[in-house]
């Protein structure tokens, strides 16, 4: 009798306690909605100058502006579940060491044979070069470290 009161009296708090959900952890987000009545709206360079100038940004928030936003899209693990935009490539496979050695890229490199520089890379920090191999088919060669 005296240990069935005590978990009576607990319930509530195992149950307002539960942190995960049936589907936890989330791997994938759902589809985006359709928005078929989207209206368009023309923009207002003085307030966003004046919103900008003289208000911070919105990571922070809070009557201090001291309070972090949590981030969206995220599952209950924190970690950002596949979507329209991203799909999470690491640790959802394993890696043999065959993959390791390969790096990044798919399962066709290029041909045996010398290649052919079509041009320099113009976008970003690290120098790179688009090939072309002896089968005609390009490839973006670029190094990791800036």
């Amino acid at each position: 009798m005296k240990y069935s009161l005590v978990l009576l009296l607990l319930l509530p708090t195992l149950v307002l306690a539960a942190k995960f959900y049936d589907d936890d952890p989330l791997l994938r987000n759902p589809p985006p909605l359709a928005a078929p009545d989207v209206e368009e709206r023309e923009l207002s360079d003085f307030y966003d100058l004046f919103l900008n100038a003289f208000t911070y940004a919105a990571e922070k928030q809070g009557e201090t502006n001291d309070e972090l936003i949590p981030a969206e899209a995220v599952n209950t693990l924190g970690e950002v579940p596949d979507s329209e935009w991203f799909t999470n490539r690491i640790g959802t496979e394993g890696f043999t060491r065959t993959d390791m050695l390969r790096g990044p890229g798919d399962a066709n490199p290029p041909a045996e044979g010398p290649w052919t520089i079509i041009s320099a890379k113009t976008q970003g920090i690290t120098p790179g070069f688009l090939i072309e191999d002896t089968t005609g088919q390009r490839y973006l060669l670029s190094d990791d470290q800036p």
